[in-house]
């Protein structure tokens, strides 16, 4: 969590300045840190964020089964906001032409969930071994064997998407499209999301 917050961060203000990595690197400390010119309402910001990821890793725990399963996501989404506003540049001009952008980008993962999402059920023909030993963590979710969302799951991976994948199940059964939905819909949004 904390990597994340201090990473959008540093992130954003380089891309914002357009400055090279090793040059950066090169630098004393105190002329890098002269670089994240912020006002004191994003230092807050930051700060809260740190906090809250604070509360995040506290109310989860370290098992399967969160310590506090109604504080931890909270905390979690409270971050994640706190990141975001504290490294929001409101300075920055704004784009008359902004709504045409989202527009694209909307029809470009409609277009790409549509390839992606049609008839999974079929295609590809066989349900893997991994799709079912994932199918199967998912399940977990379902009968409250597992609620930590934090917590790592099948081969090492983040429970967080076995969680996505049980809301599915939820809605559409035990079925295959409900197995490969939630990847297909990572695919399509994540990469041109990405590119926008």
């Amino acid at each position: 969590m904390f990597a994340i917050a201090w990473g959008s961060l540093a992130a954003w203000h380089l891309r914002r300045r357009h400055i090279v990595w090793l040059e950066i690197a090169a630098r004393p400390l105190r002329q890098r840190l002269a670089l994240y010119r912020l006002a004191w309402w994003q230092w807050l910001s930051l700060g809260l964020a740190l906090f809250f990821a604070a509360v995040t890793a506290w109310a989860a725990g370290d098992s399967s089964l969160m310590l506090r399963p109604s504080l931890a996501p909270v905390a979690w989404l409270m971050c994640i906001g706190w990141v975001v506003a504290g490294s929001w540049d409101f300075a920055a001009p704004r784009a008359a032409a902004v709504w045409r952008l989202a527009l694209v980008t909307l029809a470009l993962v409609l277009a790409a969930l549509l390839v992606r999402a049609v008839n999974t059920s079929h295609i590809p023909v066989v349900l893997s071994g991994d799709e079912g030993a994932a199918n199967r963590w998912a399940v977990k979710f379902i009968t409250s064997e597992i609620n930590n969302l934090f917590y790592v799951g099948w081969y090492e991976f983040p429970s967080l998407y076995f969680f996505i994948q049980s809301v599915f199940i939820n809605l559409w059964g035990q079925t295959t499209a409900a197995i490969r939905f939630p990847a297909a819909l990572a695919g399509a949004g994540g990469k041109h999301v990405a590119l926008a």
